[in-house]
């Protein structure tokens, strides 16, 4: 069952011990893809860097190992990745219909469960409330959550009181007690991620394109078509600013860093802005009062060429992950503060196919990315020594 396998890895992660015997080899299509570490899948140990210095912007040092999802591949893109905030689990999901959670300890990767939606294909999956929860949500009016420990299974009718058709645009928050869901105007729809009972609404003036969570839960930040970004009081429900960026194109995703330091917005023609938070809160000083202010990026990064579609920052703040659905191998990594792209991966043998979703582990040890060939690829990175 589902809840014992989840509390016996939870008790003991298997990632801090040492294996008993060699992991067995990938199939071959997946060992010619970037170097998959030989010795370093016999041992956890080798999987763990001694360094602790401060990363460097000239180089990140990566591993492949076995497919997160190599025990039970996806029959479709792999749409949502994301590891368990406190444990060694992943799950994946994607348009076959299935939500997968995987033991994840870069040699084995055994599959803990899989549940089919029969009526949902899947376009977002996340672990809300501290991890004990998943919410599945697709292009359907209702979503599904699945409770990690029980097993459970419950279809949640959509939002009560607003009719929609689609809940493709959901977004959760690992330690808040709220679920958001884009309509398709400049409406933010707020629901109680515990009883997923309606809130409130927050309104935009312009058509919403993105939301992100602040790690503690308490606020929201939103972009729109008019480029104009927004920041809510969700305990207020309420705007505590709204802000102007001239030099995006259209925005199309935005993300938060975990320590509130950065935030990052991708656009239409590929570029990825990078900002100080403090420098928004520097801009509305020089204001003078006005409730409308402008901000610019400290670094625009634009090795990308198509649309970009997901930022995402690891634990530290130090690596910024962007990517575009619409070529393959569209995925760059950038350190920070620098704003420095690493030029030495992904290189020309990684075959990462067209990049759908990444994620980090809780300390950065690994790095997952989930593409359009159901595979969610993983690596190890040396320089984080935590999972």
């Amino acid at each position: 069952r589902l809840r014992q396998q989840f509390q016996k890895i939870h008790a003991v992660p298997k990632w801090a011990v040492e294996a008993e015997a060699q992991a067995g080899r990938d199939d071959a299509d997946d060992e010619d893809e970037d170097h998959i570490g030989g010795d370093l899948l016999k041992t956890t140990k080798s999987l763990l860097s001694k360094s602790s210095s401060v990363l460097q912007p000239t180089r990140l040092d990566t591993v492949r190992v076995r497919n997160a999802n190599q025990a039970s591949p996806s029959q479709s893109a792999v749409l949502s990745v994301q590891f368990h905030p406190s444990s060694n689990v992943l799950l994946t999901a994607g348009l076959d219909k299935t939500l997968r959670l995987f033991e994840v300890d870069g040699k084995e990767n055994h599959k803990i469960q899989s549940i089919y939606f029969k009526d949902l294909p899947v376009t977002t999956a996340q672990f809300i409330r501290g991890g004990q929860e998943v919410v599945v949500s697709g292009h359907r009016g209702y979503y599904y959550s699945v409770d990690v420990e029980r097993g459970s299974v419950n279809r949640i009718g959509g939002i009560p009181g607003h009719k929609m058709s689609s809940l493709e645009f959901m977004r959760g928050n690992i330690n808040g007690d709220r679920l958001a869901v884009m309509s398709n105007g400049g409406q933010i729809h707020l629901l109680s991620a515990r009883t997923k009972q309606f809130i409130h609404t927050l309104p935009m003036n312009g058509v919403v394109r993105d939301i992100s969570f602040t790690a503690d839960g308490n606020y929201l930040w939103s972009t729109g078509l008019d480029n104009e970004v927004y920041q809510w009081d969700l305990r207020q429900n309420r705007c505590l600013s709204r802000w102007h960026d001239s030099t995006a194109f259209r925005p199309t995703c935005l993300g938060l860093s975990q320590d509130g330091s950065y935030y990052a917005s991708g656009d239409n023609s590929g570029v990825v802005n990078i900002y100080d938070t403090n420098s928004v809160a520097a801009s509305q000083a020089a204001a003078n009062g006005s409730s409308l202010f402008n901000v610019k990026p400290f670094k625009s990064v634009s090795n990308l060429t198509t649309s970009i579609r997901g930022v995402k920052f690891n634990h530290s703040s130090e690596i910024l992950g962007i990517f575009s659905r619409h070529k393959a191998d569209q995925l760059k990594l950038v350190h920070l503060p620098t704003g420095t792209v690493f030029a030495n991966w992904p290189s020309m043998s990684s075959h990462l196919g067209n990049v759908q979703c990444i994620d980090f582990s809780p300390q950065s040890g690994f790095m997952a990315v989930g593409n359009d060939g159901g595979k969610a690829l993983l690596y190890r990175l040396p320089h984080y020594q935590g999972y």
